[in-house]
């Protein structure tokens, strides 16, 4: 769970996308080739390690299963190519914002989600752009069994985490981690918890 809105996210997606031509989802459609029936959404501009200009899009795939409906596409117009970034989406396709850096390559926070049997289970990101691959600098999960429990004993379990950027010092990126954590015997009956630390992130070499 991003704790910053679509608004604020895409708000600071528009200074990047002043500075590369935005492809046509047309245009992104034909370079990414026969992947299936792709319907493209939102389109964010990044910046990947080494400064070549790409973006990040919203897409969802409408004849796949639901824990494959949605998911990422990477773009590079300096190559004409765009591709699935594999490993990523599944019921979500979010893209939050981190930090900008248009040399080391922006920290993105991807998500990746999927449920079944009563289980939902959901991880954070934050990634940096090394060409093709997601380098994953930090994971946060979340999970709950809300859809299979609160009979025959069985506890109603789960957990959400969110992550607020702080201002760090000498030019430090630092990550307040906040996970909530819930349990009881069933969903009326539910006691949480709350744990925090922060997190020290840096560009990969």
């Amino acid at each position: 769970m991003i704790p910053f809105g679509r608004a604020a996210a895409l708000a600071a997606f528009c200074c990047a996308a002043a500075q590369a031509a935005e492809p046509s989802k047309a245009q992104v459609g034909r370079w990414l080739g026969d992947v299936g029936k792709i319907e493209l959404g939102p389109m964010h501009a990044v910046a990947l390690k080494g400064g070549e200009k790409g973006y990040v899009i919203e897409a969802e795939f409408p004849e796949q299963g639901r824990n494959f409906m949605q998911g990422y596409v990477l773009a590079r117009p300096a190559r004409a190519k765009a591709i699935v970034l594999d490993g990523y989406g599944g019921q979500t396709s979010d893209v939050g914002m981190i930090a900008r850096d248009d040399r080391k390559g922006d920290m993105l926070v991807l998500g990746s989600a999927g449920s079944g049997q009563g289980s939902y289970g959901h991880a954070q990101y934050v990634v940096v752009l090394d060409g093709w691959k997601p380098r994953v600098l930090f994971k946060a999960e979340e999970d709950s069994n809300y859809g299979d429990c609160g009979y025959d004993g069985k506890p109603c379990e789960g957990s959400q985490v969110f992550l607020n950027v702080l201002d760090g010092d000498n030019g430090k990126i630092q990550v307040a981690v906040t996970t909530v954590r819930h349990s009881g015997l069933d969903e009326k009956r539910m006691k949480s918890s709350v744990s925090a630390k922060i997190v020290t992130l840096s560009h990969p070499k």
